[in-house]
């Protein structure tokens, strides 16, 4: 499994799902994620192409998507349509387990922050 991270960040990845190759190229990305404790995933919302179902494995999150929060307790999943800015938010304690599936999938050069900020913590 492929990990990323980047340096200062709240939440780390790890890429699930087959990587791209010369011969191919997945049409879907899974990725698990783990956010720390009251924290967000960025200081902007993230815009991507691709529709994006989060499921929610440990703690509790909300998912802001187009400004409107969207509370998941573990095992609780959600739709994110293509195109919408979205941030993940732990308002608890707890380290938050869940994963991402893309699809089409996405391949970060496609993945840009929202000029709109994220919730305060």
């Amino acid at each position: 499994m492929i990990q990323l991270s980047q340096p200062n960040s709240n939440v780390r990845y790890w890429i699930m799902s087959p990587m791209p190759t010369g011969e191919f190229v997945p049409q879907s990305l899974v990725a698990q994620f783990e956010l720390a404790p009251r924290s967000v995933d960025g200081e902007l919302p993230v815009i991507h192409p691709s529709e994006e179902i989060v499921l929610l494995e440990r703690g509790a999150v909300d998912v802001i998507i187009d400004g409107k929060p969207v509370h998941l307790e573990a095992g609780d999943t959600t739709l994110i349509r293509s195109n919408l800015p979205h941030i993940l938010s732990n308002p608890t304690d707890e380290v938050v387990i869940g994963y991402s599936i893309l699809t089409p999938a996405v391949w970060f050069p496609s993945t840009h922050r929202s000029p709109k900020p994220g919730p305060k913590n």
